[in-house]
C-alpha cells in the first residue's frame, strides 16, 4: 500500500507511524525507571519498539528525513534485535513459537539439565527474541520452556512430581503453574507412544498435594481453578480432608465470578451450561460432583459447599449445583430434591433446561412429582424458548409414561411452536417403546 498511495495519503501514514506508541511501551519505561532507581543502569526500554518494526517496512524512496532518522536511532537502540527481526528476505513469516529444544530430545533431559534451565536467567515472552528456523519460530523464554516442562509432566508424571519439590523458590512461578497443569493428565496423553502407555501411571494424590504445598497458598487462590481442576482429573485418589476442604472454601469464597458476570441473557440458544467450565465457582462445584461419584463418603464434608452453591447468585454456578444433586439421590434422595428445588429457584428461567436438571427431573418425577410439577409447569411457561421446549418434552414423557399432567399436555400440542416441537421430541424417543407407542401414534 504504501509504495502505491497518494503523497497525501503517504504523509499521513508515516506521521501516524511516527506518532504512534503501544500502550506496553509506556509500562516498559515505567519499570525501567523502577529498575534505574536501584542501580540497575543497562536497562532498556521497550519505548519505540512498534515505530522499529514499522519504519523498514515503508518504501525508502518515500521516506522523510525525520522518518529516516528516526528508523536508525531506534535501529541502533534495538541492536540486538535487528538480525533476527529484518533478514535479508522480506518475505513474511508464519509459524508456530517453541522453545529451541527439539521435540524429540525433551525425553532425553535429565533432572539436572532442566533445573539449570529453571533456574536460568530468562526473559518472558513478551521482551524474548524470536529466531525463525526450519519453519517455525524459536524463542527461549519461561512460558516456552515452562511449556515443554508441562509436556513432559503430562508423559512421566511420577518423575516430574518429583522435581518440582526440588524447583528453588527463586525460580519463575510459570515453571510449577505448568507441571501442577501437566498433573492433571489422566489417562495417558495420546500422543504417548503404546509401550509407554503400558506402564504409564497418573500422579498420586500425595505427590500432587506435595507440588501444591511447595508451590505455595497461591495456588488455592489464584490458580484456585487449576488445583479443582487437578483434584477433578484424579476423583478416584485418596485425597486428604485437607484437600477436600480447599474445594469447599473454594466453593464457598471465592469471588470469581462475579454476580453480574457472564450472565446468558434469557432465551439465547448458546446454553448457559458451558459457562460452568469457565466459572472458578462452578469448576469447584463440578469437582465435588465428581468427588462424590467415586467416592459417597465425601458428602459429609462437603456439604457446606453444596448449601452454598445451590443458593449461589450466579447463574452458570446454579447449573453447576445442579450437577451435584445427581450423585446424591443416591445417597440421600430428600436431600438431593431439596438441594435440587433450591437450586432452581434462580430467577432466570434458562437454570431449568440445562442437562442436568433434564436428566435430574427424570429420575425424581417417579417419587417427587408435585414438586417436579411445579418446575415442569414453570418451564413450559417461561419466555425463554429452548425452556419451553424441554418443558414440553418432558411434560409429554410425564404424560405417555406415568399418565399425568394429561391438561399441560394438551396445552402443549396446540400450543407455541417450541411446545408442540417438545412433544414431538418426546414422543420420536418413546414411540419404538411397545408400552407407549400406541399412545405416542395417537399424538403424531
Amino acid at each position: 500500500f504504501a509504495p502505491h498511495c497518494s503523497d497525501a495519503v503517504y504523509e499521513e501514514l508515516e506521521g501516524l507511524v511516527l506518532s504512534y506508541h503501544d500502550p506496553d511501551e509506556w509500562e516498559s519505561l515505567k519499570w525501567k525507571c523502577e529498575q534505574v532507581s536501584t542501580g540497575q543502569l543497562d536497562i532498556i526500554s521497550e519505548v519505540g519498539k512498534v515505530q522499529f518494526h514499522l519504519l523498514p517496512a515503508l518504501p525508502d524512496n518515500r521516506k522523510s528525513a525525520t522518518a529516516r532518522g528516526r528508523e536508525g536511532v531506534l535501529r541502533r537502540k534495538f541492536k540486538h534485535e535487528a538480525r533476527h527481526l529484518w533478514p535479508q528476505s522480506s518475505e513474511a513469516k508464519i509459524g508456530c513459537v517453541s522453545s529451541p529444544i527439539p521435540r524429540d530430545r525433551l525425553p532425553h533431559l535429565n533432572d539436572k539439565t532442566w533445573l539449570r534451565i529453571i533456574s536460568g536467567d530468562l526473559p518472558n515472552r513478551r521482551n524474548a527474541l524470536r529466531e525463525w528456523q526450519d519453519g517455525s519460530f524459536k524463542q527461549s523464554s519461561v512460558e516456552m520452556f515452562a511449556r515443554d516442562l508441562e509436556n513432559m509432566t503430562r508423559r512421566e508424571p511420577g518423575r516430574f512430581s518429583c522435581l518440582a519439590l526440588r524447583i528453588p523458590p527463586t525460580a519463575d512461578p510459570k515453571y510449577l503453574e505448568h507441571v501442577l497443569s501437566g498433573l492433571q493428565q489422566n489417562p495417558p496423553p495420546d500422543d504417548l507412544p503404546d509401550d509407554e502407555k503400558q506402564s504409564w501411571d497418573s500422579a498420586t494424590a500425595r505427590q500432587i498435594e506435595d507440588v501444591v504445598q511447595h508451590a505455595g497458598s497461591s495456588v488455592r487462590t489464584t490458580h484456585a481453578s487449576v488445583y479443582c481442576r487437578l483434584i477433578s482429573h484424579h476423583a478416584d485418589a485418596e485425597w486428604s480432608d485437607e484437600s477436600i476442604l480447599d474445594v469447599v472454601n473454594i466453593a464457598i469464597a471465592h469471588d470469581h465470578p462475579m454476580n453480574d458476570e457472564l450472565v446468558v441473557p434469557m432465551g439465547t440458544r448458546d446454553p448457559i451450561e458451558n459457562l460452568e467450565v469457565n466459572v472458578t465457582r462452578g469448576i469447584a462445584a463440578d469437582t465435588i460432583k465428581r468427588l462424590l461419584w467415586q467416592n459417597p463418603s465425601h458428602l459429609p464434608v462437603v456439604s457446606a459447599a453444596i448449601d452454598s452453591l445451590v443458593a449461589d447468585a450466579h447463574p452458570a454456578v446454579r447449573i453447576a449445583a445442579i450437577g451435584v444433586c445427581l450423585p446424591i439421590l443416591n445417597l440421600d434422595h430428600e436431600r438431593a430434591v431439596s438441594w435440587y428445588l433450591q437450586a432452581c429457584s434462580y430467577d432466570d428461567d434458562c437454570v431449568l433446561a440445562c442437562r442436568d436438571s433434564r436428566q435430574f427431573l427424570a429420575y425424581a418425577v417417579r417419587t417427587h412429582f408435585q414438586d417436579c410439577e411445579a418446575i415442569l409447569i414453570r418451564m413450559v411457561n417461561s419466555q425463554a424458548s429452548e425452556v419451553q421446549r424441554w418443558g414440553s418434552a418432558h411434560v409429554a414423557a410425564v404424560s405417555l409414561i406415568h399418565k399425568k399432567m394429561r391438561r399441560q399436555l394438551k396445552i402443549c400440542v396446540v400450543g407455541t411452536d417450541h411446545q408442540r416441537m417438545g412433544v414431538a421430541m418426546a414422543t420420536r424417543d418413546l414411540v419404538g417403546d411397545e408400552r407407549y407407542s400406541n399412545r405416542c401414534q395417537s399424538l403424531l
